[in-house]
């Protein structure tokens, strides 16, 4: 099961969090955000990083691709077909984020669906994400694609036996950020290794 710990913002945390064995470090491009590392620099971990982006422009997203050595984003916003192939044509894997409210937005996904590595199905809320709230898990049932997704949403130590229930044939993982937080950006790092120790 792929694990994406995202949101993280200090570099003793970030430094933690790479020795747990995931597969992905996300770190938050986006100002509003109290987890935005727009203005901190690079940091160095054996685990891939991904860059969150939220309706940014493509020359800003490459510069933090650049700067940061990613090769793989996350797009939280509202971003065009024509910017996820310019990201794409530019080699770079695709992971583009879907708001989840009382129903799942099948036209919307199937529109990404060629352009994009994995979809992250994320709680619709007043904020871009970070929302700490569950959407209701049974809408996954109407998702008919072959895109492999990732779960997100307010995903906490009291979910792992509902998530190792899940048996969606595109089910790929999870991405785990305010249900595991002593503050905003700071992650527990002893929660998540318990939490991984259940679900793996």
């Amino acid at each position: 099961m792929i694990v994406k710990i995202c949101g993280l913002v200090e570099a003793e945390n970030l430094s933690e969090a790479d020795l747990l064995g995931v597969q992905f470090l996300g770190r938050i491009f986006h100002a509003p955000s109290p987890r935005d590392v727009a203005n901190r620099a690079a940091a160095n971990t054996d685990t891939a990083q991904v860059g969150v982006f939220v309706n940014a422009t493509t020359p800003l997203i490459m510069k933090m691709v650049e700067k940061h050595g990613f090769s793989t984003v996350q797009l939280h916003g509202s971003e065009s077909i024509n910017q996820l192939k310019e990201l794409k044509a530019k080699g770079l894997k695709i992971i583009k984020a879907i708001s989840v409210g009382e129903t799942l937005p099948t036209s919307s996904v199937e529109e990404y669906v060629p352009h994009c590595d994995y979809f992250l199905f994320d709680t619709k809320g007043k904020n871009a994400g970070g929302n700490g709230v569950l959407f209701n898990w049974d809408l996954l049932k109407e998702y008919s694609q072959t895109t492999p997704f990732l779960l997100s949403g307010g995903i906490g130590p009291v979910n792992a036996e509902q998530i190792k229930r899940i048996s969606h044939t595109a089910f790929a993982g999870v991405d785990l950020n305010s249900g595991f937080e002593i503050s905003p950006g700071i992650k527990n790092i002893e929660l998540l290794k318990a939490f991984l120790h259940e679900i793996r």
